[in-house]
């Protein structure tokens, strides 16, 4: 039997986001504001990552167990806990990076004992972008292939995020053909194969590295599905639109949530677009979805 709903693996930081009223301080980073959402669903999850031993390091690790998440496989570094700038935003938030801590994120076999226990293993971009995070994930991919996890990637690459041995071209496109459930946005997908297309064009791509399932998200033009290379177009819900930040973590973690209660592929998106409804009516990356909990 599986204990743990969810495992993800990437950043954890601190988003800097400049309001018309000044700049706020939030906790963020994608596989956080994922692990946060499904725990306020009620899902056991764990999350894997690094901060700085700093003040900013302490207010995630709060922040995290206020929402009853454990925080024994979120390592302590010697680097400074990183840091995002973003700006409210009604469109896809630019982002400005201060990378410290979070690809400092070492293997050890408790890791690997927490994946095979999971059913989802969740990662990220950020920790492919350098070691030893990098190393780590290609390790617990192995992990959850041996073990039956499935294997969720959100690739939120981007080029400032790239360093000398970050994954790149051939290697992430192999990398690519691993993976169980993919959720990239459309600007996403323009960074990753460094092309304008339409979403016809990108699906093309994603479903040539043979991904059982591709959730391609088009902001204000709803999502496109490829279930098996079976593709479907459901239109967006939101209506209200107050900050976008975390609005694609939000829609991953109704998905999931869906997912694994075995819903179908119609309800499951729905839901996400609930939950992404929610996220685009509060600044900065957390959802107020707890009244959700009943619905998952």
């Amino acid at each position: 039997m599986k204990s743990i709903d969810c495992v993800a693996l990437g950043e954890v930081l601190i988003d800097l986001i400049t309001t018309e009223e000044g700049e706020r301080e939030l906790v963020g980073g994608s596989p956080a504001n994922l692990i946060i959402n499904l725990a306020q669903l009620g899902h056991p999850v764990r999350l894997i990552s690094a901060t700085g031993d700093d003040a900013a390091g302490m207010v995630i690790r709060n922040r995290l167990k206020h929402f009853h998440i454990q925080t024994d496989s979120i390592t302590k570094v010697a680097y400074p806990t990183s840091r995002v700038r973003l700006n409210q935003s009604l469109a896809t938030p630019v982002p400005t990076f201060e990378r410290g801590a979070d690809f400092h994120i070492e293997y050890h076999d408790a890791l690997a004992t927490m994946v095979k226990a999971a059913r989802i293993f969740h990662f990220t971009y950020w920790p492919l972008s350098a070691s030893p995070a990098k190393d780590t994930v290609f390790k617990l991919i192995d992990v959850a292939k041996a073990h039956d996890t499935l294997i969720s990637f959100d690739p939120n690459y981007h080029p400032d995020l790239h360093t000398e041995n970050g994954l790149i071209g051939p290697e992430l496109m192999a990398l690519l053909t691993q993976i169980d459930v993919i959720k990239p946005s459309l600007d996403d997908a323009k960074r990753l194969f460094e092309m304008d297309g339409t979403k016809e064009t990108f699906m093309d791509r994603f479903e040539a590295l043979n991904i059982p399932l591709i959730i391609l998200t088009l902001g204000e033009d709803g999502v496109y599905i490829s279930d098996h290379k079976v593709r479907t177009h459901i239109p967006a819900k939101a209506t209200e639109i107050v900050d976008t930040t975390g609005a694609g973590d939000a829609f991953m973690a109704g998905f999931l949530s869906k997912y694994l209660s075995q819903s179908t592929l119609t309800e499951a998106v729905a839901f996400a677009q609930t939950m992404s409804a929610q996220a685009l009516k509060t600044i900065g990356a957390i959802a107020p979805v707890e009244s959700l909990k009943g619905h998952r």
